[in-house]
């Protein structure tokens, strides 16, 4: 069977689109092993494949120690990755995003075979910056991005089958945190929520008892979770959304008409956060942290709610990005199963 590596670690945002390819491949009938670092969220997130964990430790923020951490973790995480290779006979290996994406792409082009990035930004996170160079080839989610092929950015399949927007007076409110930024929307959100609104909230785990009290003192009708198995089921449900302004959030958002507040992580690189969000204007309002947040972010809620304004937003026209990016990547690295020559990527597409 045809052997694909996929590395993938941090956040959500990092690995759910990972395991959206990985699906594809698997139904073009790869096999598909992780690369990882033994975190809790994948074992959650990346349920139908093999996870080999790397004991590599990330660098963005922590400055010398974290460059220091990350050296010193090279050597044992190099060892089971060569020795993966070795027991594998990988075709193929894609990274998308995160520190536990660069020994796999960089052993990878050691051995000669096909090594493929996926950026979901519209500039190239840390672990691309310097992947970009080896990369036989660079998907993106933005059409600007130099030198890659747009694909679009991958999302779950299923979001085509979001029930269309027929909503006039908006009473449903959905709340996506995001791994790394739930904290605030945790501590903010439930206390600018008008009576009368009904709330589905994913909450951080360590939040849940202090988030739906919160709810409960306000007499707001509220479902706090730390984990929504069934997004696109959410996405149905709601008549608004407050969310993160993460690529992959975003890029959903744009495929279910709901008129949505986004949040932009403040601590993100490059504030990229306001960057995507802005993305998706036509259909959203964005309120950033600082001063005032908390009045701004009722004042923003309070404007969706109004069923003039609710309605403009809703009615403008927007195009989302392309759905089928997940399967259109894995289409292109499995059309160039068996072909070894190091040409194969150089930016262009085949």
């Amino acid at each position: 069977m045809t052997v694909v590596f996929v590395a993938a670690s941090g956040t959500g945002g990092h690995i759910l689109p990972a395991v959206y390819i990985a699906r594809e491949l698997k139904e073009l009938g790869a096999e598909v092993i992780f690369f990882g670092s033994g975190k809790p969220l994948e074992k959650k997130l990346i349920e139908d494949f093999h996870i080999v964990a790397l004991s590599v430790s990330g660098i963005a923020g922590l400055g010398f120690v974290g460059f220091i951490k990350f050296l010193l973790s090279v050597p044992s995480s190099a060892f089971i990755i060569f020795r993966e290779y070795l027991k594998n006979r990988p075709f193929a290996v894609l990274g998308v995003g995160g520190y536990v994406s660069v020994l796999p792409i960089l052993i990878g082009r050691i051995f000669g075979i096909k090594t493929w990035i996926h950026e979901a930004e519209n500039h190239f996170g840390l672990a691309n910056r310097l992947l970009r160079f080896f990369a036989h080839n660079i998907s993106s989610a933005h059409p600007d991005l130099p030198c890659s092929i747009y694909t679009g950015h991958p999302v779950r399949s299923d979001l085509k089958n979001i029930t269309p927007n027929t909503c006039e007076e908006p009473k449903k409110l959905l709340v996506l945190g995001g791994s790394q930024g739930a904290l605030t929307l945790d501590q903010t959100v439930p206390e600018i929520i008008p009576k009368g609104l009904e709330v589905h909230h994913q909450a951080r785990e360590e939040n849940l008892s202090k988030v739906s009290a919160l709810y409960k003192e306000r007499g707001i009708n509220a479902l706090v979770v730390p984990f929504f198995k069934d997004l696109t089921a959410e996405y149905s449900w709601a008549d608004i959304i407050i969310s993160r302004a993460g690529a992959g959030s975003v890029m959903e958002i744009s495929f279910t008409n709901r008129p949505t507040i986004f949040v932009p992580f403040p601590f993100a690189q490059g504030n990229h956060q306001k960057e995507n969000a802005e993305k998706l204007k036509a259909k959203s309002l964005i309120v950033e942290e600082g001063e005032d947040f908390k009045e701004r972010l009722s004042n923003a809620l309070n404007k969706l709610l109004q069923k003039e304004f609710y309605k403009q937003i809703k009615d403008s026209k927007f195009t989302p990005p392309p759905i089928d990016a997940a399967k259109k990547i894995a289409e292109m690295i499995m059309k160039r199963a068996g072909r070894r020559d190091l040409t194969w990527g150089s930016g262009r597409e085949a």
